[in-house]
């Protein structure tokens, strides 16, 4: 028998698949949803929370990601509530959201945003609307969300069904345990890495300092980089440039400083893995 157990090892480099890159959060003003009708609701300038939660989801089933049905979608709450309509995927041109791209997942996006209710929610949707416009998601409610979607709904086990919530404060906050987290999810699981960042140090940002959520699908050892997809599209990106929603890549300095960017409040902030 072993004494202990033994060491698991890594190759050099893993990325999962890239099609969610296409998942996009809505804009919050500006464009058209999917019935083409104009709108404007500073909500969903802040759904990256909901983006990261269904890019996530894509890498345990595509069916709910992919397939979601068409509808309208309201806020549960709050100080204001809009009705759009939004399908599984778009074209990008006219007839639909005329942002100029396609996307994929955006109906599910809009669904765990405001309409998600796993049993320890008192009221629906991974994003708080009690302010207008919301702060977003909190990593608990997402790992909750998450959890719940991703376990079938499974009332006796998706509480600690995977995910679990790594704070940006204690002793295991480091970037070893980061970079041990990240290689574990994706090469022995397959499965995404959710992170809260300070976006003025992510490559296709600006300087501002901004909290937001993306998620890491890969690491490359060699080149010492984090490959990620990040949901915001340029129109919600504060001196960001002109890129869409996509497939970046980062190095593991940048990335680390990130996530512990002391901008990012102690303990209320970090990553689900």
């Amino acid at each position: 028998m072993l004494a202990a157990q033994p060491l698991l090892t890594y190759p050099s480099s893993a990325t999962l698949a890239t099609t969610p890159s296409r998942v996009a959060e809505p804009y919050g003003s500006g464009y058209y949803d999917d019935l083409h009708h104009s709108y404007t609701d500073d909500n969903y300038w802040n759904f990256c929370g909901a983006g990261g939660a269904t890019v996530t989801a894509y890498y345990w089933s595509t069916v709910n990601v992919l397939g979601w049905p068409a509808g309208y979608f309201k806020e549960p709450y709050g100080p204001h509530q809009s009705n759009t309509y939004w399908a599984a995927s778009d074209t990008g041109g006219s007839g639909d959201t005329s942002e100029g791209f396609s996307t994929i997942g955006r109906s599910y996006l809009m669904y765990m945003a405001e309409q998600v209710k796993p049993p320890s929610f008192s009221t629906p949707g991974i994003d708080q609307f009690g302010a207008y416009p919301t702060i977003g998601a909190t990593l608990p409610d997402a790992r909750d969300g998450i959890n719940w979607e991703i376990s079938g709904h499974n009332v006796s086990l998706w509480k600690n069904y995977y995910y679990i919530v790594q704070p940006n404060s204690g002793s295991r906050f480091s970037a070893t345990y980061l970079h041990t987290d990240v290689e574990y999810n994706v090469y022995y699981d397959g499965t995404s890495v959710l992170v809260d960042v300070d976006t003025a140090f992510l490559p296709n940002w600006g300087t501002s300092h901004i909290a937001h959520t993306i998620t890491i699908i890969g690491y490359n050892n060699v080149s010492s980089t984090y490959t990620y997809i990040d949901t915001c599209a340029s129109q919600c990106r504060i001196g960001g440039g002109s890129q869409n929603t996509g497939t970046y890549t980062a190095t593991q300095t940048e990335m680390w400083n990130a996530i512990h960017s002391s901008y990012l409040s102690a303990g209320n902030f970090g990553y689900l893995h």
